[in-house]
């Protein structure tokens, strides 16, 4: 919880943090397009420096990439974003491999079965994890707030003109600034003191995750011969994964996958620069992400427990249905600083939304591959990083506007072929068939 505080802190405040040449958001896209090659590569680096030493290792790159933001360059962020995506891969592997090994070695002492167990384990772990984006956010939001050196957009433009230049309205680099230099000085200078609060907290965040980690997590939690068999299935995994994207009811479910991956990129690339800091300053954005956090954390947990009672039909009906207002009013609403409680209302549609897609189409992942969990699991991770790649690498680039119609148009493709395999597989219940390939 440590670890993922502190990155997801600073991965929301970047595009803000540091506007300048498109450097904040650059690194994170380098960040999701090197976790796409460090996936194939977890099985060789965890084998190597075993399950806790590959977490530990990972956690000090990160401190690489905090010290980076310090006096951040194109050159040292783009190097330490590189180092730190290779590092996550191998991480989200170590920990997968870490935890499902401890819950298999608790359900045979407890004489539980091992599913359940394993199950419960990653759900602890899940809601613990989500809970990082409140704890991260608020601690940020405090030091920028306390600060008094804080400056935000009322210091350089009056309120009726953020209307007419945030939002969907804003384009970087060009348009309505005439060069990098203008941006930070729009969006409000971030004084080198506070930066330096910041980047201390995220790295003491990661300090205090190593240290838990080397003192709390025994070397090797199994001493029989459950480490082949980790070993050995993630070999299987690597070729598998490749495998599997033959799969048509894959490829049919990648868009909306990448959805969710170019949604994130959005919030924490753009919504946080072009709305809230644009119209409210950096001091509000860190209070904005808790509320988007916290309304996707509950809402995760909350149709979990409804689509016990109901199908998935309803809960992707109102899904769309959410999305779709949200997008158009991300395209027509004009930020404004009197609104206040208007920034809150759609981060809390995204994190409402965010969670409907990811828990759906988990579940059907799960579903349709039942016996391929893993290798199909797999891919969901890796296009979902491509799909944050691709979000953080145009959003130095490309209009605000452009951005929301790209994610309505990879919707629209997603849900049409998402509502394609839930019609296939409600047809095959129909008359009892099981699923095969469509």
């Amino acid at each position: 919880m440590f670890m993922f505080t502190a990155f997801v802190s600073l991965q929301g405040l970047q595009s803000t943090l540091n506007p300048g040449q498109g450097v904040g958001v650059a690194s994170l896209s380098c960040v999701y397009a090197a976790t796409l090659v460090s996936c194939f590569l977890a099985p060789a680096i965890i084998s190597r420096l075993t399950t806790k030493g590959t977490i530990v290792a990972s956690y000090a790159v990160f401190l690489v990439y905090a010290v980076a933001n310090v006096y951040p360059m194109l050159s040292t962020m783009v190097a330490s974003s590189v180092l730190l995506g290779l590092s996550t891969g191998p991480l989200w592997s170590a920990q997968s491999t870490y935890l499902t090994t401890l819950a298999i070695h608790y359900a045979r002492t407890s004489r539980q079965l091992h599913e359940s167990t394993i199950n419960h384990f990653n759900g602890i772990f899940s809601g613990i994890l989500q809970t990082s984006q409140v704890w991260g956010n608020l601690v940020s939001a405090g030091i920028l707030s306390a600060s008094n050196h804080t400056l935000h957009l009322s210091h350089n433009i009056n309120a009726s003109t953020t209307r007419y230049v945030c939002g969907a309205h804003e384009c970087s680099p060009t348009g309505h600034f005439n060069d990098d230099e203008d941006l930070p000085h729009f969006l409000g200078p971030i004084p080198l003191m506070m930066r330096v609060y910041l980047l201390a907290f995220h790295a003491g965040c990661a300090l205090l995750a190593i240290g838990c980690t080397v003192l709390l997590l025994d070397r090797n939690p199994s001493k029989d011969d459950s480490t082949t068999t980790v070993s050995l299935s993630s070999q299987q995994l690597f070729f598998a994964s490749l495998q599997i994207l033959r799969d048509t009811r894959i490829q049919m479910l990648l868009p909306i996958v990448a959805f969710t991956g170019l949604e994130q990129g959005f919030v924490m690339g753009d919504f946080t620069k072009s709305y809230v800091n644009c119209a409210l300053g950096i001091h509000k954005i860190g209070h904005v992400l808790v509320c988007y956090g916290a309304v996707n954390a509950m809402s995760s947990m909350c149709i979990g427990v409804i689509a016990k009672h109901i199908k998935r039909l309803p809960i992707l009906v109102a899904g769309t249905l959410f999305n779709v207002g949200q997008l158009l009013v991300l395209l027509w609403w004009r930020p404004d600083q009197e609104d206040v409680p208007m920034f809150y209302v759609i981060a809390s549609c995204i994190g409402l939304c965010d969670a409907i897609w990811q828990t759906q189409s988990n579940t059907l992942f799960g579903v349709l591959f039942p016996e391929q969990q893993e290798a199909a699991f797999a891919c969901y991770r890796m296009f979902q990083a491509l799909g944050l790649s691709v979000a953080y690498g145009y959003s130095h680039y490309l209009c605000v506007s452009t951005k929301v119609y790209i994610m309505g148009g990879v919707l629209s493709v997603g849900l049409v072929l998402y509502a394609a395999i839930e019609f296939r597989l409600h047809q095959l219940k129909k008359f009892g068939a099981s699923i095969v390939l469509l």
